[in-house]
């Protein structure tokens, strides 16, 4: 995890709701942190329990596909979807082979059955990876680091037999089929 962070102390098990800030007392990163913490495990709690493990809007669902034969591709389609209560978002329609890291041609892919699913993540960003959160007011330093939700779609080969599962090679928190 990137970034300069005294110690993370948010805890699910502790039933905490909110952190409330004590006049005269030392302000520290981890008491923030974990404020947010709190905040975003309520917030993708409720999502989870309304939405289900997976599912997206009915006028903007995103990430369904549509093969493009002239380019032996497939098309990512904009919209939104959750995971496991994380918000998913693609801005736009966006070639299979066109996404960052992109995992291959379909075209390399042998003939047979394929599952596709989203792998999501979270990753740190800081002001090395985007300059606009510099703090130009106090003439450039960085304050605060922002986290973004990081997906790509993956497609793997079925399983042969029926006790296999899909593999997973990266840092996977969440899958669609």
């Amino acid at each position: 995890m990137r970034g300069d962070y005294s110690r993370f102390t948010f805890d699910s098990k502790k039933h905490y709701s909110s952190v409330r800030l004590q006049q005269g007392r030392v302000q520290l990163d981890s008491d923030w942190n974990e404020a947010q913490d709190i905040r975003l495990y309520h917030e993708r709690t409720i999502t989870s329990d309304a939405i289900g493990p997976a599912g997206g809007p009915r006028q903007r669902a995103g990430f369904s596909l549509r093969l493009n034969e002239k380019k032996d591709d497939l098309i990512i389609s904009p919209g939104r979807y959750y995971l496991d209560g994380i918000l998913c978002e693609n801005d736009k329609e966006i070639h299979y082979s066109q996404q960052l890291s992109h995992p291959g041609k379909l075209k390399d892919l042998p003939q047979g059955r394929y599952a596709a699913y989203l792998d999501v993540w979270e990753s740190a960003v800081t002001a090395v990876e985007d300059p606009d959160i510099r703090e130009v007011a106090l003439d450039g330093p960085d304050t605060a680091a922002r986290y973004k939700v990081m997906w790509q779609l993956i497609i793997e080969p079925f399983p042969q037999s029926t006790g296999s599962s899909l593999s997973s090679s990266g840092p996977t928190q969440s899958r669609m089929a």
